[in-house]
């Protein structure tokens, strides 16, 4: 895992450096093989959750419907992970809050398109978030540079990381599949990252095409999953 030692004064270089310059479609597949039980519930304009009961107890994911772009929240007795936040506006901060939750274990952007790391700016702005995690790929627009100034405000660890990765909160695992590198394309640089929590696998794949999907194939990495996040939008 590659840790940004002074991340508050890197932060602000960058940003200051970029100062010059539909409908949301989550498609979920569930296979759901060797599952003690799953159950999903969706209903209009709502997020579809998978619930998902093993050995290690119950964790859920929910697909935030955010309209364009992506915002998913993983809530396992042992942590809150936040996975992208869909445009500014998106009302992530109010869905959070009628669920309860006070505090983030960890926010994840994907890539810095607006439609990902918009609406994470409130919530950094208004949820205490022990640690934020990105690909360490800038971009050159204000809401990129509002995010920045949200990680710096919040306190939060900041960390970049790549494939070979993993982030771990007691029974659930982050593993990062993607990016290897970064070659300029916000898109294909997004963090996959494979879930695993009591034998059930979760696949999300960001806003990679399907050049990278192709390369993940080749890989040998495991890909398999109960759970997938289609794509970029489906």
């Amino acid at each position: 895992m590659k840790r940004k030692t002074n991340s508050e004064k890197q932060l602000h270089s960058i940003s200051l450096a970029l100062r010059t310059g539909l409908l949301c479609l989550l498609i979920t597949v569930g296979l759901f093989l060797g599952l003690s039980s799953t159950a999903w519930a969706t209903a209009p304009q709502a997020p579809a959750i998978a619930s998902i009961d093993s050995h290690l107890g119950q964790m859920e994911v929910h697909f935030i419907d955010v309209g364009q772009g992506d915002a998913l929240l993983v809530l396992a007795p042992e942590a809150a992970v936040l996975i992208d936040g869909g445009d500014r506006g998106s009302g992530v901060v109010a869905y959070l809050d009628s669920l309860g939750v006070q505090h983030l274990d960890m926010v994840v952007a994907t890539h810095p398109h607006a439609d990902h790391i918009g609406g994470l700016i409130n919530v950094l702005n208004t949820i205490p978030v022990d640690r934020v995690v990105t690909n360490g790929q800038a971009h050159t627009t204000i809401t990129y540079e509002d995010f920045l100034d949200a990680i710096i405000a919040s306190s939060a660890e900041y960390i970049e990381v790549g494939r070979g990765d993993r982030l771990e909160f007691g029974s659930i695992t982050f593993d990062v599949l993607h990016p290897a590198s970064l070659t300029g394309s916000l898109n294909d640089g997004s963090i996959v990252l494979s879930l695993s929590h009591g034998g059930v696998s979760s696949l999300f794949t960001g806003d990679i095409e399907v050049a990278v999907e192709a390369e993940l194939l080749t890989t040998g990495l495991d890909l398999g999953a109960e759970i997938l996040k289609v794509a970029h939008h489906g």
